[in-house]
């Protein structure tokens, strides 16, 4: 008796869950088509991915939301860490001059290289306040050497960089320098050198050591001459080295 009771209620489980399960099956298709009948595919479609982007753009901008919230905090810190760095300083140093050295600068005595009178002093202001440019015409490396210790010891420290001090063999290398650098003023004791350059440059300086002594300088258009680099020097430097 038992035993049939157990069979009877085990069957009558099986009956229901065939059915609903055939109910379940049937009902999803049954769904279906009737949102395909009323609605027809393509407005499905166009529901579902208008859906899915508004669900996109939700969670993209709570992310942006929450990554916005932290970064002035790392700001903070950071700028507590960190101290800004120091201003430039303005360099002064912004004009390039190139000077001739032959009767310019040096002399011969005695077969020692040596300064014209008053020429380290001018040449040194000039170092004080622009990028100088040193172009000697030698004739062999013992020349050479001499000048670069004589200028070593007595220049350099006044800013003098012995990177530029150039030397030639001629005329026209002293002026194919001079064409390359394309300083603001170029100083020379050669009116042919000078003359090529002229045309070029904003002012050209003629040193001109046999002249007679006068103080005056003399101009013609961008070209200013004087007896000695000194006298040109000083005479800028009162007018702010005006070229």
């Amino acid at each position: 008796m038992l035993r049939s009771l157990v069979g009877s209620e085990m069957c009558i489980r099986d009956r229901v869950s065939t059915q609903s399960t055939g109910f379940s099956n049937q009902a999803m298709p049954s769904f279906m088509t009737y949102l395909l009948t009323t609605y027809g595919w393509k407005r499905i479609l166009y529901t579902t991915s208008v859906l899915g982007l508004a669900l996109a753009f939700f969670i993209a901008s709570r992310l942006r939301h929450r990554r916005n919230n932290t970064r002035p905090q790392q700001i903070r810190n950071n700028t507590a860490a960190v101290a800004p760095p120091p201003a430039a300083k303005p360099d002064n140093k912004s004009r390039e001059v190139v000077c001739a050295g032959n009767e310019v600068l040096f002399e011969q005595i005695e077969g020692s290289v040596r300064f014209v009178p008053g020429a380290e002093g001018a040449l040194g202001e000039l170092c004080d306040k622009f990028v100088v440019y040193i172009v000697t015409m030698v004739e062999n490396d013992e020349s050479c050497e001499g000048i670069q210790q004589l200028l070593a010891q007595t220049l350099v420290p006044r800013g003098l960089d012995m990177r530029r001090v150039l030397f030639c063999s001629t005329l026209k290398g002293r002026e194919s320098i001079a064409r390359q650098i394309l300083p603001s003023v170029h100083i020379d004791s050669d009116l042919t050198v000078l003359g090529a350059l002229q045309p070029y440059l904003g002012a050209v300086w003629h040193v001109q050591p046999a002249a007679n002594s006068t103080d005056s300088i003399q101009t013609d258009r961008n070209m200013s001459t004087a007896q000695s680099l000194r006298q040109l020097v000083a005479h800028f430097l009162t007018q702010t080295l005006s070229f």
